[in-house]
């Protein structure tokens, strides 16, 4: 299981831009300071494949004071799409989390 902050750390490390609000960089900071030994928070991912044959790799994990960070990364894509929700009302079933990603996997971008 990885961390939100390991998450961020791994993105950084390859020069892949994320943007973060004051709100998402409390909640880490938060997140970051339990000890996760004696958490029981859950830590999804899973892929799923579109109508278009494009397959999306989903991230869900629970943070503390009901809020989730999800993230969204379509195959061979190197933008990942993150939201940090404060209010998640956990725990977020697949669907929950797919459809926060529904607009910007609707896009589809030609090189």
């Amino acid at each position: 299981m990885t961390s939100p902050a390991r998450f961020i750390k791994f993105m950084l490390a390859r020069n892949i831009r994320i943007t973060i609000s004051p709100t998402e960089q409390r909640i880490l900071a938060t997140h970051t300071t339990l000890d996760c030994g004696t958490t029981n928070m859950r830590d999804e991912e899973w892929i799923k494949k579109l109508d278009d044959s494009r397959q999306v790799k989903f991230t869900y994990q629970e943070l503390p004071e009901d809020g989730a960070f999800i993230t969204a990364q379509i195959e061979r894509n190197e933008v990942v799409y993150s939201v940090v929700l404060t209010k998640a009302r956990n725990p977020l079933s697949h669907e929950d989390v797919e459809s926060h990603f529904k607009g910007e996997l609707a896009k589809k971008y030609y090189c």
